[in-house]
């Protein structure tokens, strides 16, 4: 019984799959034994850092095994078969009970476990498979760290951009913007910074016939998320899940339309409270002033309320929100209200605190990988030193995340600005309108009684953020 494998070998350095078949065919042939078969799984690693299972080394050791029927396995070398340490000692406990000898073609060598001279060989074999795999390991992500700091960029291609590589050396030569499709990411950034639903975005986007990255009819809002919210867009080279440093291609994003997707979609209380889905206009944005509870639209005898769960208060909501709506219009034909709008967003650009707050987060991520056990002891962060770093970082990352997000000025705010709201309110869908609402002002109704009516500007009470 042959079993072969290969993990991916794209410079053809390790014996293929098909060769070392062959060497063990010609082995079982050499020896008179009765060929039982192969089993294989190319393109499959055998270490611990494996992401799947090997089928047919599965069917191998569990199934056929046991059977009995198995007299001799070939092997190139012990390293195709496993290596996990414990995986390989097992195996060799287990040919060992069945009597069933190991022939590894590498070594023109046939073992018997029970004899334990053939055993410590087989088991020194499977340490050095275990320590060249986690030597290997380390290697790579020693060179992804420094192929990050050079700002190159690796691994999958962004949608948006394409790859030039050199044509006799294949080594990356550039990569460029792919116009068509950089158009869609800005619009995209676009979309969602302005405050208009992710949902109507995917139907955008279909309306004009534009496939997904991976060629499909329909978008994701997932995909969407992920383009708008990734630093790469922004010609950054992002290491895991942090930004690295600068990379050496040419941004597609601006900063201002990154940041502004990123105050929409990582906006406290967007999970509990999506916007795309509501339907009426100020569903969860007023509280109780008695119980403080979140008051959203009830109906009653053939009318709309808006009412609070205890049921403390109840205001009709053909009043309340023509009420609220002449509110915001005063509010945004004053005009002063560029004037607010610059000193909400403060003297420092936001984006400067993010990029700060990246910084610091890319800094505190090295120390996480010095700390990783596959670093040598010697050169390797104690758990203390790990604590104080947190320690020094944490707290500036959390200040400068802060102080982002309070410089930030929602899009929509900016587009309300100036005279003749009213009539452009229309203009607006239900989540930017929301949006405008929730970003001026906190609403609370007050309770008069039960059988009592009074004018919604006699029971709301408005601070103005």
């Amino acid at each position: 019984m042959r079993y072969n494998r290969v993990s991916d070998d794209k410079r053809k350095l390790s014996r293929s799959v098909p060769e070392q078949n062959a060497e063990g065919l010609a082995v079982t042939v050499e020896n008179g034994w009765i060929d039982g078969g192969s089993f294989a799984d190319p393109d499959m690693s055998a270490s611990r850092f494996a992401r799947k299972k090997r089928p047919d080394w599965v069917k191998l050791v569990d199934d056929v095994l046991p059977s009995g029927k198995v007299h001799v396995l070939v092997f190139w070398e012990p390293a195709r078969a496993s290596r996990v340490l414990s995986t390989w000692a097992l195996f060799l406990e287990r040919c060992r009970d069945l009597g069933v000898l190991i022939h590894i073609t590498s070594h023109e060598q046939t073992y018997d476990m029970t004899k334990p001279r053939h055993w410590k060989t087989l088991a020194d074999d499977g340490v050095k498979a275990v320590y060249d795999s986690e030597e290997t390991s380390l290697r790579i992500k020693r060179d992804v760290r420094g192929h990050a700091a050079t700002g190159r960029p690796y691994g999958g291609i962004l949608y948006g951009y394409a790859r030039i590589y050199d044509k006799i050396t294949k080594d990356f030569v550039e990569q460029v913007i792919v116009e068509e499709e950089a158009a869609v990411v800005r619009e995209a950034a676009d979309w969602i910074g302005a405050k208009k639903s992710l949902n109507s975005l995917v139907q955008h986007l279909h309306d004009k016939g534009i496939p997904s990255p991976a060629g499909r009819e329909w978008w994701s809002t997932v995909t969407l998320k992920k383009i708008v919210l990734n630093p790469g867009y922004l010609g950054k080279r992002v290491h895991q899940g942090a930004v690295f440093g600068p990379g050496v291609w040419p941004a597609i994003l601006t900063e201002k339309q990154h940041l502004d997707c990123v105050a929409v979609l990582k906006a406290e209380g967007r999970a509990q409270e999506r916007d795309g889905a509501v339907k009426h206009l100020l569903s969860g944005l007023m509280l109780c002033d008695r119980c403080e509870g979140v008051l959203r639209v009830t109906p009653a005898h053939g009318v709309n309320y808006y009412a609070c769960k205890k049921r403390c208060v109840g205001v009709r909501q053909a009043e309340i929100e023509p009420f609220i709506c002449d509110v915001v219009f005063g509010r945004a034909g004053r005009e002063d209200f560029a004037e607010l709008l610059a000193t909400k967003a403060g003297a420092t650009d936001a984006a400067e605190h993010e990029l700060e707050a990246q910084r610091l987060r890319a800094a505190l991520e090295g120390y996480y990988q010095q700390a990783e056990p596959t670093v040598p002891e010697d050169e390797r962060l104690t758990p203390g030193g790990l604590a104080r770093m947190e320690r020094h970082y944490l707290p500036l990352i959390e200040a400068a995340e802060r102080k982002a997000k309070a410089s930030r000025v929602p899009p929509v705010l900016r587009a309300i600005a100036g005279p003749g709201l009213r009539g452009r309110w229309p203009g607006f869908d239900i989540t930017q309108q929301r949006e405008v609402i929730r970003t001026l002002m906190a609403i609370r109704v007050l309770p008069i009684g039960r059988g009592k009516r009074a004018a919604p500007e006699d029971r709301t009470l408005i601070d103005w953020l």
